[in-house]
């Protein structure tokens, strides 16, 4: 029995100081997010300020969820729950944003770009099915090699637009792209869940004599 209490009395400090360093964590990230507010970044590194700041508040944030899912026994996959709703607004809300800046550059040369976007996205597809499969990876690396080749980061090209180059008619043509490439890759995602995975053939080994 008294081994029992010594090695409950351990857990019970090596969760408490798990909570603590989180704790710490988020305090130490919501502080540098704070401080990087009134630092003065050189022009050239301007840009970057922001989204600094926006990682030390979305750790700080993460952290503090951390916490409370435990002290509160909830679910261990919230992220995988939370993460999807979350990139799914923030997509729309990006959408709904840009479209707005660029109504009349939308209505003029909105088909001929969305077009281009197309045939970018499915030119990238190719190329990385293509490459993937002449050096005769397996199913699952040529898979993964065409999605992550076919898909950019829409919202961080957005993102430069708007912070870096002062242009809304910039960040025109990754709305169209990161419309599209969600359409694009979910559908080919789903077509390949329906498609069993070829089995590795066997690495033979040739013994010497």
């Amino acid at each position: 029995m008294k081994y029992s209490g010594a090695i409950k009395m351990y857990l019970s400090i090596a969760g408490l100081l798990a909570v603590a360093e989180v704790i710490l964590l988020a305090i130490c990230t919501f502080i540098a997010g704070l401080i990087l507010i009134f630092v003065p970044f050189p022009e050239l590194f301007k840009s970057s300020q922001t989204g600094l700041i926006l990682v030390a508040w979305a750790v700080a944030i993460v952290s503090v969820t951390i916490i409370v899912i435990r002290r509160s026994n909830g679910r261990e996959d919230w992220m995988d729950i939370a993460l999807p709703k979350i990139s799914l607004t923030a997509i729309m809300m990006y959408i709904v944003i840009v479209a707005a800046h660029n109504q009349n550059t939308l209505l003029t040369i909105g088909p001929a770009l969305f077009v281009a976007t197309i045939a970018h996205n499915l030119k990238g597809f190719a190329a990385g099915y293509g490459a993937s499969k002449a050096l005769r990876f397996s199913d699952e690396d040529v898979r993964a090699v065409t999605i992550e080749v076919g898909l950019k980061n829409a919202g961080l090209a957005v993102g430069l637009a708007y912070d870096v180059l002062k242009s809304t008619a910039a960040a025109l043509a990754p709305l169209i792209f990161g419309t599209w490439m969600n359409i694009a890759a979910s559908s080919l995602a789903s077509f390949w869940s329906h498609i069993a995975l070829r089995a590795r053939e066997p690495e033979v080994k040739q013994v010497k004599t």
